[in-house]
């Protein structure tokens, strides 16, 4: 079992039972100076109580296996605003936000999210435009637009 494999088995859970969801692990560094990064989140955002709850959890429990004896750091924390937007909640919480897509075919995309099903997305792109919708197999990659 990697590293990365062991510490999803012990965060997993511990996400599982703070309403979470893992979405990532990495683990960087060498084996003097290891990061080790998870990232969580769910429809309401994570709050730091819980990255605080489950980083001291996931320590304890690598504290007491004998490969993690060596030097580490551990940062939980959310995904942060420019990562891509994959699952169906993630995207269900930023209804009413802009997008930024890149479609299988190139095109790319700046509207209102709507409304999301399985299916496809509805999207606002510009005032007195009709609604458009898109498949989701179609987007390549979804991201939030940052309003500066």
């Amino acid at each position: 079992m990697t590293i990365e494999e062991k510490i999803k088995e012990i965060a997993a859970p511990l996400c599982r039972d703070e309403g979470l969801y893992l979405m990532e692990v990495n683990v960087r560094g060498d084996a003097k100076n290891r990061l080790f990064e998870i990232i969580a989140d769910n429809e309401k955002g994570i709050t730091l109580g819980q990255c605080q709850r489950i980083s001291r959890q996931i320590q304890d429990e690598l504290d007491m296996d004998e490969r993690f004896q060596q030097n580490y750091r551990l940062n939980v924390s959310s995904p942060g605003l420019e990562r891509p937007l994959i699952y169906d909640w993630q995207f269900r919480k930023n209804i009413g936000k802009t997008l930024k897509l890149v479609l299988d075919d190139g095109e790319k995309i700046s509207a209102t999210l709507l409304n999301i099903n399985e299916d496809e997305l509805e999207l606002a792109t510009g005032e007195g435009k009709a609604a458009r919708k898109i498949k989701r197999s179609a987007v390549k990659k979804a991201k939030i637009k940052l309003q500066w």
